[in-house]
């Protein structure tokens, strides 16, 4: 895998370039509306807009609405159910059910393979947007799809369907049982869409200080610690080697959430096993997670 690193200052580095974009989403488990600039996710709900503005909102939500899986953020499609333009990529399907010209749609669940790497489960297909149950009734799914072969795809979210929901919840309750409790939580963190790798979702840049500037890096997420999100750099640094162990704190920057490492390395010098120790002492006085604040009694 490529090394990738941003520097923080004329704007954070982002794993889609392009243009300024808006696009409005309505998604049925939200009470609210998803915008997304730049890849910077905001929820707003009705109440924070003037009037005019929520009309013009509320007629963009009526409509459908298709991007290209990649242009999705992994929350809006993880352990979700969606439909995929996927096109000649169900011929790869003939050998587990039955597959005519026009059946170009597919009907998915998506999760993280062993490896981590982001797949999708086909539950049906069809030959359209609306008409794509073909096969939903039996138990078995019939084929992946990996984010390589449809991140150009056309994509929609499905609203709650029974019928899907029963297959895809007994194909997902199979998957990814061996991987550590804060990993899965930290899949379901919508704080860290920004800063995912497309295939690798468990990957995320994470900042480190390097002189005046604040240079993002590759790291693997392990757990988490108190306050602190862990990982392994999966870049090599101007100061720091491969695989080093990283413990970051959450911050926000440019309307956004972003992660400083405030220690890098498997081993820590006196003064930082100190300094440490007093932010974990502080933090489980206050309650204070990496998910926030807790309540305590």
């Amino acid at each position: 895998m490529a090394a990738n690193s941003n520097t923080i200052g004329n704007g954070a580095g982002k794993r889609d370039s392009g243009s300024v974009w808006f696009i409005v989403q309505a998604h049925a488990w939200y009470n609210g509306i998803l915008v997304r600039e730049n890849n910077v996710c905001f929820r707003w709900h009705e109440k924070s807009f003037i009037p005019e503005v929520c009309e013009m909102f509320r007629d963009a939500m009526i409509q459908e609405v298709n991007m290209k899986v990649r242009e999705y953020l992994f929350h809006a499609y993880y352990h979700q159910f969606v439909t995929i333009e996927a096109d000649e990529l169900t011929d790869k399907l003939k050998n587990r059910i039955e597959i005519h010209d026009d059946d170009c749609y597919a009907i998915c669940t998506a999760y993280c393979a062993e490896d981590g790497a982001v797949c999708f489960a086909v539950l049906s297909v069809g030959p359209s947007w609306d008409y794509c149950t073909k096969g939903l009734e039996k138990e078995d799914i019939y084929g992946v799809f990996t984010m390589e072969e449809v991140a150009e795809c056309e994509m929609r979210i499905l609203d709650y369907d029974e019928t899907i929901a029963r297959k895809g919840n007994a194909f997902l309750e199979k998957q990814e049982g061996d991987v550590e409790e804060d990993v899965l939580f930290l899949r379901t963190d919508e704080r860290l869409d920004n800063l995912r790798d497309l295939v690798y979702p468990d990957i995320v840049y994470v900042g480190v200080i390097e002189g005046t500037e604040i240079v993002e890096y590759d790291m693997i997420l392990t757990a988490i610690d108190g306050p602190f999100v862990k990982g392994h750099l999966i870049d090599k640094t101007s100061q720091h080697e491969e695989y080093e162990t990283v413990m970051a704190l959450p911050y926000e920057y440019a309307g956004g959430i972003r992660l400083l490492a405030l220690f890098v390395g498997d081993t820590l010098s006196h003064q930082e096993e100190t300094v440490l120790e007093k932010i974990r002492e502080i933090s489980s006085r206050y309650g204070i997670t990496f998910s926030g604040v807790s309540i305590r009694s």
